[in-house]
């Protein structure tokens, strides 16, 4: 990544309710230096080890991008995710190895040693309308491209919609059999 503009990053996770099937990936964007209305992108599917949620993805796009950024200079990266925001604004002492994702922040003040890196908050699921009253277009377009490269990535590496429906399927027969034994 170059320092010539803001990087956005955006997890996105799909059929999260159907555990057998559940995916998640996350993205990382930012314009292209010296190109009008380019956009350079690492997205990344979140492993299969891992939890496949919205958060996890989320954060593993904020480590992706420091891992693609170059020590000495200043970074500014723009999330949607208040766990992000949050996590991120924390010191590594305030990692006791008790929180459910302290490996991964570990990782990541790890990764941002020798960066100067800042995260600032910016709105989600928002219409460009309303970016344009509140005068945030160029925020509302970054969010919006890496919203669509990490659900890209999401949908590229995860389960076909056949495949989706049939675990649906099973998850609400499983249902039914449980609220009938609980009934009887």
């Amino acid at each position: 990544f170059h320092d010539l503009a803001p990087i956005y990053i955006d997890g996105s996770g799909m059929y999260g309710k159907y555990i057998e099937v559940r995916t998640a990936a996350s993205a990382a964007v930012q314009k292209r230096a010296y190109c009008l209305g380019e956009w350079d992108c690492i997205s990344w599917p979140v492993p299969d080890e891992i939890d496949q949620t919205s958060v996890v993805s989320e954060i593993l796009a904020l480590l992706i991008a420091l891992r693609h950024m170059k020590p000495g200079l200043k970074y500014v990266v723009y999330a949607d995710c208040l766990a992000v925001i949050l996590g991120f604004a924390k010191s590594f002492g305030d990692l006791v190895g008790r929180g459910r994702h302290d490996g991964l922040w570990k990782q990541i003040y790890e990764a941002r040693e020798g960066c100067n890196v800042e995260v600032r908050k910016t709105k989600a699921h928002r219409t460009k309308e309303q970016s344009v009253l509140e005068d945030d277009i160029d925020n509302f377009e970054g969010n919006e491209a890496a919203d669509r490269e990490a659900k890209r990535s999401a949908t590229k590496y995860g389960h076909s919609p056949a495949t989706c429906e049939e675990a649906e399927s099973r998850q609400e027969t499983k249902k039914k059999a449980v609220a009938w034994t609980l009934a009887t």
